[in-house]
Formats: C-alpha cells, sequence, structure tokens
C-alpha cells in the first residue's frame, strides 16, 4: 500500500479537479482503486480534499464551459469576421536562409451563420414557438359504394395508418 502524504493527496485532488474520474486519478498518482477508497473511508482530510476538488470541477464545468459554449454559439448564429493574410517570399540575395516578403495581401473574410446553430438557439430558448418536430393534422371524408360519407374525424390514427398501408400495398 502506498504511504498516505500531502504530496499524493494534491496529486489526486489535481486530476480530479481536471475532471479525471476517482480511480483514474488514483491510477495517476500511482495508487489502487482500493487504497483510493480506503483514504476516502478512513481518512477525513483526504475524503474533504477530494470533495473540494469535485466541487471546483463542477464550478469550471458550470461556468467556464458554458460560457464558453455561449460564445460559441453566439458566433455561430451571428457569424464573424476576421483578417486573413497572405505573404509570398522571395529569395534573399544577402541572406539566403531568410527570405525576404514579395508581396503580401489582407483579406476580410466573412463566416456566415451557422443556419443548425440559430435552430438549435431557437427550439431551446424558446420552444413555445419554435417546436422541432411535425404535426400533421389530417381530416377527410370516404364516400363507400353505396354512395354514404364517412368522417374520419373519430378514426384512430393506428386504424387510418392500417388505411393507408393497405391502400399502398404495405
Amino acid at each position: 500500500m502506498a504511504k498516505y502524504n500531502p504530496e499524493i493527496v494534491r496529486l489526486i485532488c489535481q486530476h480530479i479537479e481536471q475532471g479525471e474520474t476517482n480511480e483514474h486519478a488514483a491510477e495517476l498518482a500511482g495508487i489502487s482503486k482500493q487504497t483510493f477508497y480506503d483514504w476516502l473511508n478512513t481518512k477525513v482530510d483526504f475524503s474533504d480534499a477530494v470533495k473540494k476538488a469535485k466541487e471546483e470541477y463542477q464550478k469550471w464545468l458550470h461556468n467556464d464551459i458554458l460560457a464558453d459554449a455561449e460564445r460559441s454559439l453566439k458566433v455561430l448564429i451571428n457569424g464573424t469576421e476576421y483578417e486573413e493574410i497572405k505573404t509570398e517570399y522571395e529569395q534573399n540575395p544577402n541572406n539566403p536562409d531568410a527570405p525576404r516578403i514579395k508581396k503580401q495581401s489582407r483579406t476580410t473574410k466573412k463566416i456566415l451563420p451557422n443556419p443548425t446553430a440559430v435552430i438549435f438557439a431557437l427550439c431551446n430558448r424558446d420552444p413555445e414557438h419554435w417546436k422541432n418536430r411535425v404535426e400533421q393534422d389530417i381530416n377527410g371524408k370516404i364516400e363507400t359504394e353505396s354512395k354514404q360519407t364517412l368522417s374520419l374525424a373519430n378514426v384512430s390514427d393506428e386504424l387510418l395508418g392500417k388505411v393507408i398501408d393497405a391502400i399502398n400495398n404495405k
């Protein structure tokens, strides 16, 4: 069994703060899974340190990742511009190892909004107005051979499906 010490606790907690599982953090620190859980159950300071490391990871997950994702989604929805620089070089007669710039051009490029990101944002932010599904309401009447007109309004979807399949020879 590995010797319990502050350095190994710090190492395990560092890995947990970076999102590693308990088992993988233990493995990376050079201790067995069993030793990790023995320490977790018998050493209050270790248990507290692991708990704090998990809280730090959750804090990062909820704050930084969500903020990054929201910024990225905003760029995908709005589009963006960036400057592209193209450089042509030529041989430098004074120093062959250091070519000199022959020509340089700058172009502003546009990245258009991403339609999938726009749909995602609308469907998730305002689902009442932007549903990502299709609803069909089919009403109809059937005239029988005896010239009777029947309404389909009260026929179940399952039965209508069977009728349609029969009509399509399925």
